[in-house]
């Protein structure tokens, strides 16, 4: 394998696991969001029938999980890098 295709299969990879991880995030918090308030998470916090408590409560949970899943994903994706080819993936830049 050529040197430089190694960076572009790596940002491949990384963007892919961190696309299905983001899907699935957002599809969860929703859910959850939906299970314990019995209502519809406030996408739009510019509308006028969402509180101010509403709108700053999902910021905060959907800042956080988000955060941290992005954390686990990317640990978790250069690891497994680590694992199949044997090196360190590519700093990015």
């Amino acid at each position: 394998m050529k040197l430089r295709t190694i960076p572009i299969l790596w940002s491949t990879f990384a963007t892919i696991t961190a696309a299905i991880a983001s899907k699935s995030t957002r599809s969860g918090l929703k859910k959850g969001w939906t299970k314990v308030r019995r209502a519809q998470p406030p996408d739009n916090p510019d509308r006028p029938d969402v509180s101010w408590v509403d709108a700053l409560l999902w910021a905060a949970l959907s800042g956080l999980v988000v955060g941290v899943v992005r954390v686990l994903v990317q640990r978790g994706s250069a690891s497994i890098w680590r694992r199949v080819t044997k090196h360190e993936p590519p700093a990015r830049r």
